[in-house]
């Protein structure tokens, strides 16, 4: 389905989508079922398991399944929950708005539009932060919701105006502009509470994802590894959301340099992070991460 308003109005343009379980409700992200090992009710069911299915037989459900977003297919976004779906419970079809649409954006209630304001000087906070552009939650108690700034790319959203009513009572319905990218924004993963002492190994880095860490106080230094990259100019941002007694030790997986400045940082070697604000920008360069920015300290 494709509507388009001209002469002024916001640009409209929805699909029909195919949600397999849950629940829609407006103005959530959602992304297409790319580890889909069945197809929608248009098509033939499929039984058994990946390793006896071609990714031929399951590639059609893939580009018409969605679901909440999640770490296997935050890079795979679909679009924004249209109010006409709000409720719809799968399976079901639904409707959907894609790159390009103006449409009501479900964002955290703390979420206030920087139209007109000052220029952002420091990374926001949840309770402070005023960005104009948010990315989607892949994952966790708020996944689809748009919550924090975010990385560039398809499936951001440019918020245009405050929403007047609450829906429930702790989020809002804004309006938004859902922008697109030549890659994905990859959403932001939290992940889960470490034990002192752990080790985190970040998997499925996606293009533009930012990891969101919320740590318990620490009585042992916590390890985050990072594998190298898969392409040239793929993009992670890891951030701390509480301020640790000890550190969180961000490696490179020990095997590839971290560079910052024209300064090699030898394999190994870390950017160490413990206050609240404390994040890491890296970028993969081929052979090395490159440090954009850091709120920490490089060794």
């Amino acid at each position: 389905m494709l509507n388009k308003v001209h002469g002024g109005g916001a640009p409209v343009q929805t699909k029909r989508v195919f949600l397999l379980s849950g629940t829609a409700e407006e103005g959530k992200a959602v992304c297409f079922n790319w580890d889909a090992l069945t197809v929608t009710a248009e098509n033939d069911s499929l039984g058994g398991v990946m390793a006896t299915i071609s990714a031929a037989d399951f590639t059609d459900a893939r580009r018409v399944m969605v679901e909440d977003p999640d770490a296997s297919n935050k890079l795979h976004f679909a679009g924004i929950v249209d109010k006409a779906s709000d409720g719809v419970v799968g399976p079901n079809w639904i409707l959907v708005h894609e790159v390009g649409s103006v449409c009501n954006v479900y964002t955290g209630a703390a979420i206030t539009c920087n139209i007109g304001a000052a220029a952002i000087t420091t990374l926001p906070t949840a309770a402070t932060a005023k960005p104009q552009i948010l990315t989607f939650n892949a994952g966790g108690p708020n996944t689809g919701e748009y919550s924090l700034a975010g990385l560039p790319g398809e499936g951001c959203v440019m918020l245009l105006a405050e929403g007047a009513a609450s829906v429930p009572s702790d989020t809002y319905l804004k309006m938004g502009k859902i922008l697109g990218g030549d890659l994905p924004s990859g959403g932001i993963a939290t992940h889960s509470t470490a034990l002192a002492g752990s080790t985190i190994s970040i998997r499925n880095l996606g293009y533009h994802g930012k990891s969101v860490f919320s740590l318990s106080i620490l009585t042992a230094d916590t390890l985050v590894q990072i594998p190298s990259g898969s392409f040239i100019n793929q993009r992670l941002q890891l951030h701390l959301t509480a301020t640790l007694t000890q550190q969180v030790i961000v490696s490179a997986d020990f095997s590839w340099p971290l560079i910052s400045q024209g300064v090699v940082f030898g394999g190994g070697d870390a950017a160490i992070m413990s206050a609240a604000a404390d994040f890491l920008d890296i970028q993969w360069n081929g052979v090395t991460w490159s440090v954009n920015c850091c709120e920490g300290t490089l060794t």
